[in-house]
């Protein structure tokens, strides 16, 4: 893994902070906790975290209300051209048709 010459968080910092916004901490307030800028560092570690996932291997991809947004924040869904449903109703009707016409 390359690092930035002047990345202010290691590997297990960087662990650490996935860690926290997967367990339900907002951007911003996982961005104040590691002292890191949301703008910047955050986007990078989300597609740290998202590389080699479901996410890079299949062109239909689920997942819950949250991680479908950190991966529309971040436009990972368009930087890997797959289709992301939630598990939010409008994204099970679109899943649904999207599947009956397979």
């Amino acid at each position: 893994m390359n690092f930035h010459a002047n990345h202010a968080l290691g590997l297990p910092q960087r662990h650490a902070l996935v860690l926290a916004i997967e367990r339900g901490m907002s951007l911003k307030a996982a961005a104040a906790a590691f002292s890191v800028a949301p703008e910047d560092r955050l986007a990078w570690l989300v597609i740290e975290a998202v590389e080699g996932s479901t996410l890079v291997h299949c062109s239909l991809v689920t997942c819950d209300a949250f991680m479908a947004d950190v991966i529309r924040c971040t436009r990972l869904q368009l930087r890997h051209r797959v289709e992301l449903y939630s598990g939010r109703r409008a994204d099970v009707l679109r899943l649904r048709d999207r599947l009956s016409r397979l």
